[in-house]
């Protein structure tokens, strides 16, 4: 961005860091020198001639050879994208949280194989449940587990016994 190839190519690091920044680069690659059998990751954020900035992962490895045997190499990957993605991902998955609060509803997953389910915690929370601390797929019987939900999880558990046999979808 903001460079011709071969003049990206010809620039040297402390050109595309950020100058006030310039010490965490000395500091970066003075471990990576110190450790020549490793190979340090780290993701730092790097100044383009426009002035924006990129979301890069330096990955450093040794790259010696007789002739230059401190050699290194040093491979720039750009993460803008993926960061963007992600976090625009984050704030749409915060916004259907705050949603589904908001209008009183919640959503689940099932497979319909194996019986686990991913469960909202706002469905959690219409049940009368405090939601797991952490997320991930869980037996249907974990969400309707009071006395009071039997005959849901019963019919529940009849529908996907269908849609196993292919009698249903």
């Amino acid at each position: 961005h903001g460079s011709r190839r071969e003049e990206f190519l010809a620039l040297r690091l402390p050109a595309l860091w950020p100058e006030q920044d310039g010490t965490r680069l000395a500091e970066h690659l003075a471990a990576a020198r110190s450790a020549l059998d490793q190979l340090p990751e780290s993701m730092h954020r790097l100044r383009t001639r426009s002035g924006g900035y990129r979301d890069v992962v330096l990955l450093d490895c040794p790259a010696g050879t007789q002739e230059h045997p401190a050699a290194r190499l040093v491979a720039v990957h750009d993460r803008t994208a993926e960061r963007q993605a992600r976090h625009e991902r984050e704030e749409t998955s915060r916004r259907l949280r705050e949603a589904q609060s908001i209008a009183g509803i919640g959503y689940w997953e099932i497979n319909p194989a194996t019986g686990y389910g991913h469960f909202s915690d706002e469905l959690y929370r219409l049940l009368g449940r405090k939601p797991p601390e952490s997320p991930g797929w869980r037996p249907l019987a974990d969400l309707f587990a009071s006395p009071s939900a039997a005959p849901h999880l019963q019919c529940i558990e009849q529908r996907l016994s269908l849609i196993r046999l292919g009698l249903a979808t």
